[in-house]
């Protein structure tokens, strides 16, 4: 078991939860990788969809993808159980950093319409949809 001490930032009073996000980048270990604005197998690539207040879907390029999520206090978040839930080959890099670095995931903040996350070595921004 790996225990992450938690810092937690005050930020926008916005709730997450009420909104869709879509990936713009994840820069994991000080590399950045964009998501390009291109038609993906599926159709609901990369968007981020709190579908109640325990669950969420962050679908990859190509399979659909769902977690469990809590959120203990203001701007801190714990990322439980993500994985695909589908299996088409033909992940790309994204695919598998997203799946790898959402479980490390333990903050957040909001800055003007972007969401970002933040986790071991890794920080996703998401755009409002």
């Amino acid at each position: 078991m790996i225990l992450t001490f938690i810092a937690c930032h005050e930020e926008d009073s916005t709730d997450i939860v009420q909104l869709s996000w879509q990936v713009k980048y994840i820069c994991v270990e000080n590399q950045n990788f964009k998501v390009k604005n291109k038609d993906y197998v599926n159709k609901e690539a990369y968007i981020l969809i709190f579908k109640n207040d325990s669950v969420f879907q962050l679908n990859t390029s190509v399979n659909m993808a769902v977690g469990e999520f809590k959120i203990p206090t203001k701007n801190c978040i714990n990322i439980l159980k993500y994985q695909e839930i589908t299996e088409i080959g033909g992940q790309s890099i994204i695919d598998k950093k997203l799946l790898q670095y959402i479980p490390t995931i333990y903050s957040y903040k909001i800055l003007g319409d972007n969401l970002v996350l933040q986790g071991n070595n890794c920080e996703i921004k998401l755009k409002k949809q």
